[in-house]
């Protein structure tokens, strides 16, 4: 997916169970916008420099 990075204005992430969002977010464009329409069991955790 590295040939992708900064590749993508809009991702929507429909995954309802737990999963690393940081691949999906190298993805996107400065400005891009992930919207995550799926509802884990539990909550996501993220590291802080990941956006």
């Amino acid at each position: 997916m590295a040939e992708h990075a900064n590749s993508f204005d809009f991702i929507l992430n429909t995954v309802a169970a737990p999963h690393s969002l940081d691949a999906f977010l190298v993805l996107l464009k400065r400005e891009g916008t992930m919207t995550l329409v799926g509802a884990p069991s539990r909550r996501i955790h993220r590291r802080r420099c990941s956006i």
